[in-house]
């Protein structure tokens, strides 16, 4: 007769190991990973103001540009992708000024439906600045169609640089003396171990076109595998104090980069992210299957954009809307209702001092600007015909 193994030790064994390795696998050294929502002074939030109406001719799409405010005319300027034109409105009557071919500048239309490939910067009628991340070519030029000067973005600079992909909708930071290229991810996303180089930053010199890489992610970034998506950026160049403020998708801080080349971490976190999930943790060592990265990035919030508002020194921090795995069918249709988008705001001491939902369904985050009225919000409505923008103004509580 055949004894019975005696089963319960070997029991006991399994259970502890899958304990202890679940217990790795849900925790990162890094306190600052969870949320852990501090009190903040709720004194600030947003009322709307006013209504803007862009009016759009027959050739002219703006769905997913990028618009900028330019307060010496009280003007807006945006890019038809399209036609590659340049466009300005007055920002009171919203009437289109004038519109400028770039084709002059050896600057050609996007294809439909192509990725935002592109920034630009428009500091006056004599230095407009357009980055082509196809191109890895920087052009500047002016309003009378004259082709000033062209910078080419190295594809590896020392340091290690790598030119990655543009973190898109943000507008050109150009400073007095540099223009700065963002290149996400700067390091193999799908290995925890690759090195976190200076090298998410591109700084071109104005002056000589010679590039400089620098800043580089968190520490955070090497205690998980966070994937692609998470390894996008969103820097924001406040001129006053000439710093750049970095939001990064997985920190519930922001990074400040101080002209001396030192670094500050401030609270900028909502309360609705607890906490971002990476892909895997430490001691996951599980395979990826296909679409778990986008799965993983789209089912949870994160951090996004950070906006400069340079009339009342505020920051605008957005954060995304979730859609859980089990509606990814279902949210293509147009009739899915999408969760509310957080906006965090801070002072100019990045002080948190204020956070609210908006309309998903209502509202995009694609062609926002600031001006100084307060933050204008894209209708989702807005189409061929016009782009419609809905105005907050900052207001105590």
């Amino acid at each position: 007769m055949t004894a019975t193994p005696n089963i319960k030790p070997v029991f006991v064994i399994v259970l502890l190991m899958l304990f202890c390795w679940g217990c790795n696998n849900k925790s990162i050294n890094d306190p600052s990973w969870k949320n852990q929502m501090p009190a903040f002074p709720d004194s600030i939030t947003l009322q709307k103001v006013d209504t803007k109406n862009f009016l759009l001719d027959s050739v002219t799409i703006l769905k997913l540009e990028s618009f900028q405010y330019y307060p010496q005319n009280n003007s807006v300027i945006t890019y038809n992708s399209a036609n590659s034109e340049l466009l300005s409105y007055d920002y009171t009557t919203t009437k289109l000024l004038w519109k400028l071919d770039l084709k002059k500048v050896k600057i050609f239309p996007h294809r439909s439906g192509d990725s935002k490939a592109y920034s630009f910067r428009y500091l006056n009628s004599d230095s407009i600045f357009y980055y082509d991340y196809k191109k890895k070519m920087v052009t500047l030029f002016d309003t009378a169609g004259k082709l000033l000067r062209e910078y080419t973005v190295p594809d590896a600079a020392k340091n290690g640089f790598r030119l990655g992909r543009l973190s898109g909708r943000d507008p050109l930071i150009v400073t007095n003396d540099s223009i700065y290229i963002p290149s996400p991810p700067g390091r193999k996303t799908f290995d925890i171990t690759a090195p976190l180089r200076d090298n998410l930053l591109l700084a071109i010199s104005i002056k000589t076109g010679n590039a400089e890489p620098g800043i580089q992610y968190p520490a955070l970034y090497r205690q998980a595998l966070w994937g692609d998506n998470f390894h996008d950026f969103y820097p924001v160049y406040n001129d006053k104090l000439k710093n750049i403020v970095i939001s990064f998708p997985i920190m519930h801080t922001v990074s400040v980069y101080n002209p001396g080349g030192s670094v500050a971490e401030y609270y900028a976190g909502s309360t609705r992210v607890p906490q971002v999930t990476p892909l895997r943790f430490a001691s996951d060592k599980t395979a990826l299957v296909k679409m778990e990265d986008v799965t993983n990035y789209m089912s949870q919030r994160c951090y996004t954009h950070m906006i400069y508002d340079p009339y009342r020194d505020l920051y605008y921090r957005l954060v995304t809307s979730s859609i859980p795995a089990k509606d990814f069918n279902a949210a293509r249709s147009l009739a899915y209702q999408r969760e509310p988008f957080p906006v965090v705001i801070l002072n100019g001491a990045m002080q948190k001092v204020g956070e609210l939902d908006f309309d998903a369904n209502k509202y995009a985050v694609t062609s926002l600007f600031v001006s100084p009225e307060g933050l204008c919000l894209p209708l989702k409505k807005s189409g061929d015909e016009s782009m419609i923008f809905d105005v907050f103004a900052p207001v105590k509580k």
